[in-house]
């Protein structure tokens, strides 16, 4: 591919390839969420990684299964490496809860097994003035208190879970966060 100026690049199935190919398994699949996202075909991502060399691609078949245009932040996707890695059930993503008269709840991971959601906070949601719409951290903590009531009182919910990037880097305190809310593991 050239661009118009002339420099020669690669087509976004050759990037997400070589990505899967080269990133440590997290890194891999927050590149390639976003890249089946934005619509790179992921049987097409395979094959390109298949016909490539040995090195790396145990891990970038791995990489391509694990990928999802539903994850919706880099925290998410790390968070499911997590949870692979541990061998909790795969969770579903953005999984909606309706209830009668009142807007619809979607949240990031739903474990039904374990009756446990499961919401990945990244800070920038109570800093960043542009993604809290006009409110003040204050009320975007106070509605998320609001709308964790409304989840724990969804039928089949148990627990909810609330995640950020120190939990997600710590394995021992991931893992206790994740046992104690009732999600089995295997690995």
């Amino acid at each position: 591919m050239n661009t118009p100026d002339g420099l020669r690049t690669s087509g976004p199935v050759r990037v997400a390839a070589d990505l899967a190919l080269t990133l440590p398994l997290p890194g891999a699949v927050v590149a390639l969420d976003d890249l089946v996202r934005r619509g790179v075909d992921r049987a097409a991502v395979r094959r390109s990684v298949e016909r490539r060399g040995p090195k790396g691609r145990r891990r970038a078949l791995r990489a391509i299964e694990l990928a999802d245009p539903l994850s919706d932040s880099p925290g998410e996707s790390f968070a499911r490496v997590r949870f692979d890695q541990f061998g909790t059930e795969r969770p579903v993503l953005q999984h909606r809860f309706q209830e009668s008269g009142q807007p619809d709840i979607v949240v990031d991971f739903w474990f039904p097994a374990a009756g446990v959601v499961v919401e990945f906070d990244g800070a920038v949601k109570y800093r960043d003035a542009g993604m809290r719409g006009g409110r003040s951290p204050e009320d975007v903590v106070i509605d998320e208190k609001r709308r964790e009531d409304r989840l724990r009182a969804m039928p089949g919910v148990r627990r909810v879970v609330r995640l950020t990037w120190a939990d997600l880097m710590d394995e021992n305190r991931l893992r206790a966060l994740l046992r104690r809310a009732g999600i089995a593991m295997t690995r």
